[in-house]
């Protein structure tokens, strides 16, 4: 339990609490694998490894049943994998050792396998996770690469290699990568939705700066977001003024960062650079235009604008 940093005491008979466990999303079921020839099992496997569900709050488990057909009750079903909230059991099933592995489906609700056409196709699939809505099928195939089955579709996604490498996988909430469309993460817009939203934004800056000031300390602001972010901006002049002070085609004379925090002013200080220093140093006037870029964590920006003016 990481809210009290204990671990709970889930009750379950000896010797199956280490076998292979998963836990529901909701963190109400636990499915794990009973030791095939363990005494405690919850059903009578006939020696062979079986899983089952525990229901945590309630103490008690719950065996999958017999006679689900295909010759599974012949052979180990194991490395059970279970949905967001416990209505989906995954397994994979051993036929004769390390090859003819494939994983099944099990309905806790309607009690009956669930047909998921195009999954097992000479892959030997074992070690399996669903997503939270049990759309997706996550496995581990004989050549000890990640893939992830969609069920609506019926094939499976195409993944990036480093995610490939992933293996004996323990969970995962949306599909790789989400899919387009309303809401990502697959039928029904379930799934984490991309935040494509500005942050709003504020500036504060002078009208006009003591030119011997601010050359020697920057030019002092602040700037607000509404979110956590951070802040960089640039002062400019114009090609005329460049070419006038011997700047070449440079019109960046000054710049600086920030970090924000949401809802807080920031102090913002652009530097000169030293080059920009000694050019303008015996100016009278010089005219500025500072440009403001503020993003947040997923990368979205606001610019803002504020002109302002060098006097001696």
């Amino acid at each position: 339990n990481s809210a009290t940093g204990s671990f709970l005491d889930v009750g379950l008979p000896d010797p199956n609490a280490d076998r292979q466990s998963h836990l529901s999303g909701d963190g109400h079921y636990l499915a794990t694998t009973c030791n095939g020839n363990a005494m405690t099992c919850p059903a009578d496997n006939g020696g062979h490894a079986e899983p089952f569900v525990q229901d945590i709050p309630g103490a008690t488990d719950t065996a999958l049943p017999f006679g689900l057909g295909g010759g599974l009750d012949d052979n180990d079903k194991e490395h059970p994998c279970i949905n967001g909230d416990g209505s989906l059991v995954g397994f994979d099933v051993n036929e004769g050792g390390v090859v003819g592995k494939q994983i099944e489906l099990y309905d806790r609700t309607g009690g009956a396998l669930l047909s998921i056409t195009g999954l097992n196709s000479a892959n030997d699939d074992t070690h399996c996770v669903l997503d939270a809505s049990g759309s997706y099928i996550g496995l581990i195939t004989n050549n000890n690469e990640f893939k992830v089955f969609d069920r609506a579709a019926g094939a499976f996604l195409t993944l990036p290699d480093d995610i490939k490498a992933i293996f004996n996988p323990v969970s995962f909430v949306a599909p790789f990568p989400p899919p387009a469309g309303p809401g990502g993460g697959g039928p029904g817009g379930s799934g984490t939705v991309p935040d494509t939203t500005k942050p709003k934004a504020g500036k504060s800056f002078k009208k006009r700066y003591r030119l011997a000031g601010a050359l020697a300390h920057g030019l002092l602001g602040r700037v607000k977001s509404n979110e956590d972010g951070a802040a960089s901006a640039t002062a400019t002049i114009s090609s005329r003024s460049a070419k006038h002070f011997k700047l070449a085609k440079s019109v960046k004379v000054a710049s600086g960062k920030a970090k924000l925090r949401a809802g807080r002013s920031a102090k913002l200080r652009l530097k000169f650079t030293r080059k920009a220093r000694r050019r303008l140093a015996h100016a009278r006037q010089v005219a500025l235009t500072i440009t403001i870029t503020v993003k947040d964590a997923a990368g979205n920006a606001t610019r803002l604008k504020v002109k302002t003016t060098l006097r001696r």
